[in-house]
């Protein structure tokens, strides 16, 4: 993840890449997707909200931003 730090001088520890889709997707994005019932991650920035318990999976877009899930978070709390 050097190109993070000499890009970007990120100092805080990155995880490694891993795929959302396909072949090797990674196994938490199959589960999350399945729960969610979401066919597929589109772009960067995706977000995935979680019942505290695991139960509810919400999936939302790259176009909604943080702040407009902060309704939604209440609840689940």
């Amino acid at each position: 993840m050097s190109f993070c730090k000499v890009n970007d001088g990120v100092t805080f520890p990155l995880f490694t890449k891993s795929s959302m889709k396909g072949e090797h997707i990674n196994p938490l994005f199959a589960e999350l997707l399945e729960l969610s019932g979401n066919p597929g991650l589109t772009w960067n920035f995706n977000k995935f909200l979680v019942s505290r318990n695991g139960e509810e999976v919400s999936f939302f877009n790259s176009s909604v931003a943080p702040e407009q899930l902060e309704e939604k978070i209440v609840p689940l709390l």
